[in-house]
């Protein structure tokens, strides 16, 4: 997550992640997923589910 932190806070001071390079976009855009992934179907969390109706 340290990298990904990085990338955001250089993309944010450069104006935008369009002004990420090439190769920096690509590997955010991995670690995102990777970290979506791990969201969704390790630590389910999200979408929330409500332990009762």
């Amino acid at each position: 997550m340290k990298t990904n932190e990085s990338l955001f806070e250089k993309a944010t001071k450069k104006g935008g992640f369009h002004k990420l390079g090439k190769d920096e976009a690509a590997l955010l855009a991995e670690l995102s997923q990777l970290a979506e992934n791990y969201e969704d179907n390790i630590i389910k969390f999200m979408p929330i589910q409500p332990k009762t109706l």
